[in-house]
């Protein structure tokens, strides 16, 4: 099968994953909607690629008139850009979903439908009732479930003369890094959910047999490509080339507890302000305080790594000097 014909022949894809509905409230980025496909076009997008949370609206049979995404639970994740919502946002969920494909056809943009429920998604909801309904279907047929929500889903959007606006369907995102992999045995989850997608792809093409329809995987399982269905439509792979940032990651030992920061390089180079350096001795009161970059300082509200001298750093006691920085994820 290929694609629909009126698509364009190459997709700029930007991802909205679920932050299309949890980033609602005031000021925060897709409050406007058609100011979001604005700014998409802008930077030469046509596509963006969502979690359309099809088993919530349509599969879940809770009621999803009066949606408040909340963040995750007291400070946790808050200094990650995707998961540092304000909270204040109430939708209509299908109401919501159809304001997107309407802004999608005023912006001459295509949507590419996905799920991250049985990954993040439910860890937005203002209560446990949306992770207990995912829950509650039985592992082995948990794709076969998520196919018929989002049948039901394009369903909606035919009778509100929107289909033509999907580019294609993922049953999920990242399939071997969710719940769809629950009670498999073996270390190869490729190969071993192959049978559970291909019944769940099935089960997708029996309602809509003339729209392309996939599944996703995360990096590219190279030696695990037999467990990828023969009826997927479309190859999707996340490949994860960090480029700038693994150099980044490299040169200052961000995630290698072999080696020590190297303080001395990063002054005025990846810290702004720089980390103070300390002499060698008895715990530096700026480390006993747990020093942070002040809230002024350049770049902090944007970036997602930052330095933080602890005490539980090796090395650092009251009584030994400190050899390097622990390095937290986020300011």
């Amino acid at each position: 099968m290929t694609l629909s014909p009126h698509l364009p022949d190459k997709l700029t894809i930007s991802l909205w994953d679920f932050s299309w509905y949890t980033r609602t409230g005031p000021d925060e980025p897709f409050a406007d909607l058609d100011r979001a496909f604005e700014d998409a076009v802008a930077r030469g997008y046509n596509t963006v690629r969502v979690c359309a949370m099809p088993f919530l609206l349509f599969g879940s049979r809770l009621d999803t008139t009066k949606l408040r995404p909340s963040a995750l639970g007291g400070a946790y994740g808050q200094r990650m850009r995707w998961y540092d919502l304000g909270g204040g946002g109430e939708i209509d969920g299908r109401a919501w979903l159809r304001e997107l494909f309407e802004a999608a056809l005023r912006h001459d943009c295509f949507v590419i439908l996905s799920s991250w429920e049985y990954q993040q998604s439910p860890s937005f909801g203002e209560d446990r009732a949306w992770f207990d309904a995912l829950m509650a279907v039985d592992p082995e047929r948990r794709a076969e479930a998520l196919a018929d929500a989002l049948a039901d889903l394009i369903d909606f959007l035919v009778i509100h003369g929107l289909d033509d606006r999907i580019a294609f369907t993922e049953l999920h995102n990242e399939v071997q890094g969710s719940r769809l992999t629950e009670g498999l045995d073996g270390e190869d989850k490729v190969v071993a959910l192959r049978p559970r997608l291909e019944r769940g792809l099935a089960r997708f093409k029996e309602r809509h047999p003339n729209r392309p329809v996939t599944v996703n995987y995360a990096k590219v399982p190279v030696g695990s490509l037999r467990g990828v269905p023969r009826e997927v439509d479309v190859a999707v792979f996340h490949p994860y080339v960090h480029g700038v940032l693994d150099e980044l990651l490299t040169t200052f030992a961000i995630r290698d507890r072999d080696r020590p920061f190297p303080r001395r390089r990063s002054a005025g180079s990846c810290c702004a302000p720089a980390p103070p350096i300390w002499p060698t001795g008895p715990l530096h009161p700026a480390i006993a305080g747990g020093w942070r970059p002040p809230r002024s300082a350049p770049g902090r509200s944007t970036s997602t790594t930052g330095a933080t001298p602890t005490a539980g750093t090796p090395g650092c006691t009251t009584a030994t000097p400190c050899t390097g920085w622990r390095w937290s994820s986020g300011w």
